[in-house]
C-alpha cells in the first residue's frame, strides 16, 4: 500500500517523484525539543503534490488536477524509499521502487502541514496519514511548511519548522501540444524518437525536473515501457535516442513532466530522517515519430 505514496497516475502512469538525500534541498527542518544526533536512518516519509492533467477523459482520471497529501512513520532502516532512482543528467528504463518499510508506527490520530494560513489536516487509517477535499488553493507555491505530529503509542508528539518546502509552478513547457484537454485533440504532441526535447519555465530553481514517457502500442494501446530521466532544474532536457529506438513509431504517449522540492528533516526524539518529497507537475499525451 505504500507504494501509493510514490505513484501518481493510472493508465499504465506510474509517476514517482525524485529523490534528493537529506541536507541537499537546501532546507534544514529546525524543532522545538532540541538537538538530537541523526542517525542516518529513515523512518518515514511526508508527500505533498499538485499534479495537472490535461486530458482526464483519456487517461482514466476523474478531474483534471490531483493535489494529494500523504505521510507514514515506519521503524527505522537503513533503506530509502526512492534511492532507486538516477542521478540528475540520467535516465533509467523501467524504473521500479522497492518500499522501505511496509509496517507503520503509530503516530496519534493525526498530523498537519501548515503554511501560513493554509493548515492540512492528515487522518490515520491503517497506519497510513492521508488529507481529504485538498484543492489547488491548498498547495501554496513557495512555501516552508510546519509539520505538526499528536504523537501515538509509537511515535511521540513534535513540531518540525520547514519540514519541506513547495516548489513553484510551471508557466510554460514545450511541447504545448501535449496539454489538449479533448479526446479528439488529445496525442497532438509530436515526439521525435532523435530529437526529443522538452523545456519549461522559470528555471535555476534548487530542486529536480523529471520527464517521464509511459509507451503504449499504437494499435492495441498494450502499455510497452516507461523512460524516465532526471535533470537539474536548467529548463530543458532531451530524452536520449537509444532509449526510444526500440518503441514502433507512432506509438502512443503519456508524458509527465515535474518540478519538484526533496528532502528530508531529523525526528526530534530519535535521530532519524523523515524523507520529504512534494513536486508539481504536468501530465500531457502525445505520440512517438522517427
Amino acid at each position: 500500500m505504500m507504494a501509493a505514496l510514490l505513484a501518481c497516475g493510472s493508465a499504465g502512469l506510474t509517476e514517482r517523484p525524485p529523490y534528493v538525500p537529506p541536507g541537499d534541498s537546501g532546507v534544514e527542518g529546525d524543532t522545538d525539543s532540541g538537538s538530537m544526533p541523526e542517525t542516518g536512518m529513515v523512518s518515514g516519509l511526508a508527500q505533498f503534490q499538485l499534479v495537472q492533467i490535461a486530458c482526464p477523459d483519456c487517461l482514466g482520471y476523474p478531474s483534471s488536477l490531483e493535489v494529494s497529501a500523504l505521510a507514514a512513520f515506519h521503524l527505522a532502516t537503513s533503506k530509502s524509499w526512492v534511492g532507486w532512482l538516477p542521478a540528475e543528467g540520467s535516465c533509467v528504463e523501467d524504473p521500479a521502487p522497492v518500499p522501505a518499510a511496509s509496517d507503520y508506527l503509530d503516530a496519534g490520530e493525526w498530523l498537519s502541514y501548515r503554511s501560513g494560513s493554509v493548515s492540512l489536516q492528515l487522518r490515520q487509517a491503517d497506519g497510513l496519514y492521508t488529507a481529504s477535499g485538498i484543492d489547488e488553493a491548498d498547495f501554496i507555491r513557495n512555501a516552508a511548511w510546519i509539520l505538526d505530529a499528536e504523537g501515538g503509542a509509537d511515535v511521540p508528539d513534535f513540531d518540525v519548522e520547514n519540514a519541506f518546502y513547495t516548489p513553484e509552478s510551471i508557466s510554460d513547457l514545450e511541447p504545448k501540444e501535449m496539454l489538449q484537454t479533448t479526446t479528439r485533440s488529445a496525442f497532438a504532441a509530436r515526439v521525435d524518437r532523435a530529437r526529443a526535447d522538452f523545456t519549461w519555465s522559470p528555471f535555476g530553481g534548487a530542486g529536480s525536473f523529471a520527464v517521464v514517457l509511459d509507451v503504449f502500442h499504437p494499435d492495441s494501446n498494450a502499455f510497452l515501457g516507461e523512460v524516465f530521466c532526471l535533470e537539474a532544474d536548467n529548463g530543458s532536457l532531451r530524452v536520449p535516442s537509444g532509449l526510444l529506438s526500440g518503441y514502433p513509431r507512432d506509438a502512443l504517449l503519456v508524458i509527465g513532466m515535474y518540478r519538484y522540492a526533496a528532502g528530508g528533516f531529523v525526528r526530534p526524539d530519535d535521530g532519524s530522517t523523515v524523507e520529504t518529497l512534494v513536486n508539481f507537475g504536468v501530465i500531457g499525451t502525445g505520440v512517438l515519430t522517427n
